[in-house]
């Protein structure tokens, strides 16, 4: 019989043009008392790494425009990482992201819809088994620390 185990990690897309993945403090805590300061640390780092593997999907899907990708950050820990786009340098990241209303030339009277091209979505999409299989990487790196082979 097959056992549903509840995701402690969430993904979720905000309405500033942010991917955030949270919930992984658990497995931080977990990784700690086992009695592996440096593990919980990797973890960290694994994170950051898989942030970067979907940053990079994205910047390629945002190429559409000159800014957007040079926008496009990583950011966050062992307990989770986000990876966000639009600045002042690309403000405009979030509308295509979103597919929001734009006022053309300052016309409030009249909102004019942008583009629905949602990079961030898209490439969290096609990089979570790339990202996730960086992130599991801890635990093998963990195993090898402990001597497991």
């Amino acid at each position: 019989m097959a056992v549903h185990r509840r995701r402690t990690a969430h993904v979720k897309v905000s309405g500033n043009a942010r991917v955030t993945v949270t919930g992984l403090r658990a497995t931080s805590k977990a990784l700690k008392s086992a009695g592996s300061g440096a593990a919980a640390g990797d973890l960290g780092k694994r994170l950051k790494e898989a942030g970067e593997f979907v940053a990079v999907i994205a910047r390629q899907k945002a190429a559409f425009s000159s800014r957007i990708p040079g926008s496009i950050k990583v950011t966050g820990g062992r307990s989770g990482v986000s990876i966000a786009a639009g600045s002042a340098k690309a403000p405009h990241a979030e509308a295509f992201e979103l597919g929001k209303k734009h006022p053309l030339f300052g016309n409030r009277g009249y909102w004019y819809p942008t583009a629905h091209i949602p990079f961030l979505e898209d490439a969290a999409d096609e990089g979570a088994d790339g990202a996730a299989v960086i992130v599991a990487r801890v635990v093998d790196d963990w195993a090898r620390e402990y001597g497991f082979r």
